[in-house]
């Protein structure tokens, strides 16, 4: 029987990795006024975050049949690890709102990325929605980095290049992801994934100091855990469970309105203030990532509405896309 009305479930799944998307850049800032750099907060929270995704991982580990994946696995891991390592160190030197508005854009340099890799992407290139989502969406950073001045001084030119390196390496991972691991289940390919980024931000911690974690206060601690456990192990379940829903356009489509959330929450705690040009951009680059991805719908025809559970498949006969998001 078709399922008709609202997906309960699926809905509350997707609110709930909005919502924990939302909040993370939140926490990060606030998490830059006591941890000193972006190396030891990536040591605390990649691999707090992706040990929940262990069991997938060991599963995969211990099946021969899957020996294949960890070796495909290390091309998105890559850079899932300069995405990480970009997004860790953009609260230093840029406001959380300004951020979550630019790493939006990585929908639209995964899609061009497509373009060149994939022949059956550049259907794309003839769909009007396709066109103006691109235009909107350039259009919109423009205005919002343009008049990045008038924000708060933490918005520095550095911070803007740092957070379009996390979203142009975000993009690369999504296309990196879909490239290697296309019938992969997503949960599976994101435990081998999650951990070669936890194992790399480990190694990668020395070039901060790692040391200054012993003097943490609680509170930051806590919230440096917890940032962990909501951003990367819940957000990222609820998501995949969303996507199983509700579907992949839905729930892609949906993410790009968490920059609204944390633009208002971030005028609240850390004062920072869109210029109206600013909001005008940002509204923009939103609509224009939505078109973007309706595109893509419009284009295949009749896609996977979802995927089915671990429970009806074994944890890698997934047909449908490997789906990936913020981090």
């Amino acid at each position: 029987m078709t399922r008709r009305g609202i997906d309960i479930p699926g809905t509350a799944a997707l609110l709930t990795a909005l919502l924990c998307w939302s909040s993370v850049p939140l926490m990060l800032r606030y998490l830059a006024d006591y941890v000193p750099d972006g190396w030891t907060t990536n040591l605390v929270r990649y691999p707090a975050g992706a040990i929940l995704y262990l069991p997938w991982f060991i599963a995969a580990a211990c099946d021969r049949s899957k020996r294949r994946l960890f070796v495909l696995a290390l091309i998105p891991a890559a850079f899932n690890i300069v995405s990480q390592s970009c997004w860790a160190w953009a609260p230093y030197f840029i406001e959380p709102g300004l951020l979550t508005f630019l790493v939006r854009l990585s929908v639209i340099w995964g899609l061009l990325a497509a373009l060149v890799l994939f022949p059956e992407e550049r259907r794309l290139l003839g769909s009007t929605r396709f066109w103006v989502g691109l235009v909107l969406s350039l259009g919109g950073f423009a205005a919002v980095v343009l008049r990045a001045e008038t924000i708060h001084s933490r918005a520095t030119l550095v911070g803007v290049i740092v957070a379009l390196a996390c979203g142009v390496a975000l993009g690369l991972y999504m296309i990196g992801v879909r490239a290697t691991m296309r019938h992969v289940n997503p949960v599976t390919a994101f435990s081998i994934i999650g951990t070669y980024t936890a194992v790399a931000c480990i190694f990668l911690a020395p070039l901060g100091e790692p040391a200054s974690l012993l003097s943490l206060g609680p509170k930051p601690l806590l919230i440096l855990l917890f940032s962990a456990i909501v951003g990367i192990a819940i957000a990222h379940t609820m998501f995949y469970f969303a996507i199983q829903r509700l579907g992949v356009t839905i729930c892609s489509s949906s993410n790009v309105f968490t920059p609204f959330v944390t633009v208002t929450a971030s005028s609240l705690l850390f004062h920072e203030r869109f210029a109206p040009l600013q909001w005008v951009g940002g509204v923009m680059l939103v609509l224009g990532t939505i078109l973007v991805v309706w595109s893509q719908e419009h284009l295949r025809g009749v896609r996977p509405t979802g995927f089915d559970s671990d429970v009806a498949r074994g944890p890698d006969e997934e047909p449908a896309e490997c789906a990936v998001d913020t981090p």
